[in-house]
């Protein structure tokens, strides 16, 4: 894999379908607590595929960016201001109080001045490829061109393949973010908030 093979592009209406189902994915359960049986018939994959059509708040399309390798879909990145990090009016009334509430911590976890990493994803067939580094270092680029001093993201405890990849990309675990007692049987030891202070790049302080 050439760096002539790697495409960054922004994901598009044609893309939503496939950045729903990944998002559904690698949330581990949070999609389909949030929006399962809210409407006969559709799954929380559709809803959300929907949702990221028309826009709203951080469930923006303009706000994931896709990695094409030799034209084949690699990788995904969905970020956006940590400040986004909330729940609306809208939000709680469309989903409720009671899914609402008992995910609040994570919902609206964020920290002062960081991009927050709400997906990261790398297609099976090109792990340990390196695109992992690079989506981060990209999410680096992209905080660093808004203003902001540092990334932030939820992990679950129990994912040691991920949080030995943030330890490698100099991320700290700040904090504990409880979860609603339906996730915790999937997820005994709730999630975590894990914090990566920018250094200067290229001799401009983040």
């Amino acid at each position: 894999m050439g760096a002539a093979d790697i495409r960054l592009r922004m994901a598009t209406q044609d893309d939503a379908q496939t950045v729903a189902s990944i998002i559904t994915t690698v949330s581990e359960g949070v999609i389909e607590y949030l929006l399962g049986d809210l409407f006969p018939g559709m799954t929380p994959e559709k809803i959300l595929e929907m949702i990221l059509i028309r826009g709203s708040g951080n469930l923006n399309l303009s706000n994931v960016l896709l990695v094409d390798v030799g034209g084949e879909l690699a990788g995904l990145l969905f970020a956006y201001d940590a400040k986004e990090q909330t729940v609306s009016g809208m939000m709680e009334g469309f989903l409720g109080e009671a899914r609402v509430k008992p995910m609040r911590p994570l919902l609206e976890a964020k920290v002062e001045k960081a991009l927050w990493i709400n997906t990261l994803w790398v297609n099976e067939s090109f792990r340990g490829k390196g695109l992992s580094k690079l989506l981060m270092d990209v999410a680096g680029d992209l905080a660093r061109e808004r203003g902001l001093t540092s990334i932030a993201l939820h992990c679950w405890a129990d994912n040691e393949r991920a949080r030995r990849f943030y330890e490698r990309c100099a991320f700290e675990c700040r904090d504990v973010i409880p979860t609603a007692d339906a996730l915790l049987v999937r997820h005994s030891d709730a999630g975590e908030l894990w914090v990566k202070a920018l250094s200067e790049k290229n001799g401009v302080k983040a």
